[in-house]
């Protein structure tokens, strides 16, 4: 959270006078003072724009520009409230014909630079609206974060706002950034910030801003991230931003579940992990002091969970142990009208900060740590940082040793990849246990292949045990998720599936199994709504067709479940898909399409059509002969 930028030093009157004492038609004892007038609304409105009550500032600054269109202060306020509407384009022709007639016109002025920037980024963008909220996006695939993403708002716009006190009445815009870069252009947060901290999101200029899950290699709590950042805009507007960075971040995180069932449900296994080394004294902790101005700019992502942990744990313990949500509005009340932490603390707890302090360590002893051994950060890494093909589905993931330190498992785990891709599943389920030993469920991609292998095998029960095990340490790693809910869909278990699909969709929306699996569920069950939603986020997430090719009308899908010998790569209607075979349920629109099966090591290459039919699983056996 920051505040806005400091206006330009010639935005008070003062500066310009003369231009506008001849602007009102002589300098009269009455026009002197309508430009007193005009200075102090002026800075009354850049006061609450600073304070966060956007709708009265707006009002102002509106007021103001049909009184005096001409006047370049004016000008630049109108401008202001004009971005933060979130009409970029009337934003930069304002601001642009302001800082013409400015003392330093010619310099780089920081808001219209904001404007500009925002206007080149989301000019193409489409939107779709729900009751309370407005989300933009990127035309194309990112289109499949709206259902889900206004559905999620909706809740927090209820829940969140019940636990603070504050249902804001105007719709807030919501906006999908592409990159990192798009977040830094439009946030004014440097891109080296936002990597090495791990900062995905943002609430600033009356608006969410966040990163699509697709510029990320596994995608990320998207949902969660988008009540996150809602927090921060209630606690911003009910507190007039007066609430230190320590408090504010506290409460988001606390609050960022809230939206789907209870608060306090988004500690991390990492994250607690590193809270109790730190409580044991093996780290050090993180003062709140150092948090300040922004968690965003944290030397590392290790300390970046480390700070939310302690802030997650301080809001914990206020509100399990110290007064809960009654106490929390009241403090925000008290900040918001002038009081300081330590006073508003004291008020409001009946004890000094310090003392609230020390309660909290000590209670920290007390509570429950789950100190997995094998948690590992859930690092954010984006796709423009990674060498090579880069993984878009559960399936296009390759080579389990890849990410292995441990030498014997890396090579027990290549030697299982290379057994796995030849179909030898039995003798690849042998490899793979014997690097499963060695580094057990912490290595995320290794307990998937593994369980691949037994699902293959149809040795469903072991595979739903490697897969159970590896979401201890790592429970946000998507690909763990899919393989569960395709198992589930295997074994005939739908509610199973559903909840695991959906838990997927959370992370990465953009794996197209997930939505045909969810269509299928849906169909079955008669729900046609949740299908219909479904099948129109896969048909979302296809490719444009080939020339000569309709694309499929309805957005229907069915699933290829395809077994070769020996193994192939798979090209599905002229495009490498990533696959090996086996294949389990890989989905596809309905209709016919055109399949090549290549195993360049064996001098084998096969063409087939397939048919696909919608809500069906097309099964093919395939032995592959040689050219």
């Amino acid at each position: 959270m920051s505040r806005v930028c400091r206006p330009p030093r010639w935005v008070h009157l003062r500066v310009l006078v003369p231009c506008v004492l001849a602007l009102l038609a002589g300098a009269t004892p009455a026009n002197a003072s309508e430009v007193d007038r005009i200075e102090a609304e002026i800075k009354r409105a850049e006061q609450l724009f600073a304070d966060w009550q956007y709708e009265e500032a707006i009002a102002i600054a509106e007021a103001l520009y049909n009184e005096h269109p001409t006047l370049p202060p004016v000008q630049y306020l109108a401008g202001k409230a004009k971005f933060y509407r979130q009409d970029y384009q009337g934003a930069v022709d304002l601001l642009t014909r302001a800082t013409a007639a400015s003392p330093d016109a010619g310099r780089d002025d920081p808001f219209l630079r904001y404007a500009r920037d925002t206007l080149r980024i989301t000019r193409d963008y489409v939107s779709e609206q729900s009751e309370h909220f407005e989300l933009r996006v990127p035309p194309g695939p990112n289109e499949v974060l709206f259902p889900y993403g206004l559905e999620a708002l909706e809740q927090a716009w209820q829940r969140i706002g019940d636990d603070f006190g504050l249902h804001p009445a105007h719709r807030i815009v919501v906006e999908a950034y592409s990159s990192a870069e798009d977040l830094s252009h439009a946030s004014g947060l440097p891109v080296d910030a936002i990597k090495t901290s791990g900062t995905i999101a943002i609430c600033k200029h009356n608006k969410l801003m966040f990163t699509t899950p697709k510029a990320l290699l596994r995608g990320y709590e998207w949902l969660d991230t988008l009540a996150h950042e809602y927090v921060h805009y209630v606690v911003s507007v009910k507190s007039h931003n007066t609430v230190p960075i320590w408090l504010h971040e506290g409460l988001a995180k606390y609050e960022e579940t809230r939206w789907r069932g209870k608060a306090g449900q988004a500690l991390s296994p990492y994250a607690e992990k590193l809270l109790g080394q730190a409580i044991h004294g093996k780290r050090r902790f993180i003062t709140f002091e150092e948090m300040h101005p922004s968690m965003a700019l944290l030397p590392s992502q290790e300390h970046t969970a480390l700070a939310f942990a302690e802030v997650f744990t301080a809001v914990e313990y206020l509100i399990t142990e110290r007064g809960g949500y009654p106490a929390i509005r009241r403090i925000l009340e008290l900040l918001r009208d002038g009081e300081d932490v330590p006073q508003a603390f004291a008020e409001v707890l009946g004890e000094s900060f310090t003392a609230f302090q020390k309660g909290w360590r000590a209670w920290l002893k007390r509570r429950p740590m789950r100190m997995l051994a094998a948690a590992q950060a859930e690092k954010l890494t984006f796709k423009t940082d990674v060498k090579g093909k880069v993984a878009e589905s559960a399936e296009d993931e390759q080579d389990a040793s890849s990410a292995l330190e441990h030498p014997q498992a890396k090579r027990h785990a290549h030697l299982g990849e290379l057994l796995r891709m030849r179909g030898r599943h039995l003798a690849a389920a042998v490899e793979y246990e014997k690097a499963y030993a060695a580094v057990g469920p912490r290595a995320p991609l290794l307990s998937n292949k593994l369980a691949l292998t037994y699902m293959a095998l149809k040795r469903w029960d072991r595979a739903e045990e490697v897969l159970k095990e590896a979401l201890g340490p790592n429970p946000g790693f998507v690909t763990t998720h899919v393989h569960l809910g395709r198992l589930y869909l295997l074994t005939g278990r739908d509610d199973a599936a559903e909840a695991a699909f959906l838990r997927a969709n959370r992370i990465n929306p953009f794996d197209p199994e997930i939505h045909a699996s969810l269509h299928a569920i849906y169909k079955k069950r008669g729900d046609s709504a949740r299908a219909e939603r479904e099948a129109k986020a896969f048909a979302r997430l296809q490719a444009p067709p080939r020339p000569g090719r309709a694309a499929p009308a309805t957005g229907e899908v069915g699933f290829l479940t395809l077994l070769t010998r020996p193994w192939a790569r798979v090209r599905i209607d002229g495009k490498r898909t990533g696959l090996t075979t086996p294949i389990f349920r890989h989905p596809l629109p309905a209709g016919e399409h055109e399949v090549v099966l290549e195993n360049e090591a064996s001098g084998v290459r096969k063409r087939l059509k397939v048919a696909i039919e919608a809500g069906e699983e097309t099964k093919r056996t395939e032995v592959l002969d040689s050219r």
